[in-house]
């Protein structure tokens, strides 16, 4: 049996205080948790991104300002942007409506398109 008198009383302070903070946190993370589960998922609408072949490239961005995302859909880094790329999308239809933005799919198309920059005209 553990006798609590041979124990420094700081220790048992810290222990107990620790114990307290331990039980609030978890009964926030609880309710938390439970505000998220009933927590009614946000609509946003879904935007069609414009994506650039061989066969549209060249007419496509003959006519005004265009901002290309060169992108592979087997690239990691190409995944994790895509979220940023799609809001970007959304903005610049509302903010910068003389800008179009567009993608390339390189894992398809990267061989074949005249987009890398040494072959599109300038």
């Amino acid at each position: 049996m553990l006798i609590l008198s041979h124990l420094p009383s700081s220790l048992i302070l810290s222990s107990l205080l620790f114990l307290c903070v331990d039980l609030q946190s978890r009964a926030l993370f609880a309710r938390g948790a439970e505000l998220v589960a009933r927590a009614a998922p946000v609509e946003t609408p879904e935007i069609e991104i414009l994506e650039l072949t061989p066969d549209n490239f060249k007419q496509t961005v003959s006519d005004g300002f265009w901002f290309i995302e060169h992108f592979s859909p087997f690239c990691h880094h190409c995944r994790q942007f895509a979220p940023t790329w799609k809001t970007l999308v959304q903005d610049a239809l509302t903010e910068i409506p003389h800008v179009k933005l567009a993608t390339v799919n390189c894992a398809v198309h990267g061989g074949q398109s005249k987009v890398s920059m040494g072959e599109y005209d300038r």
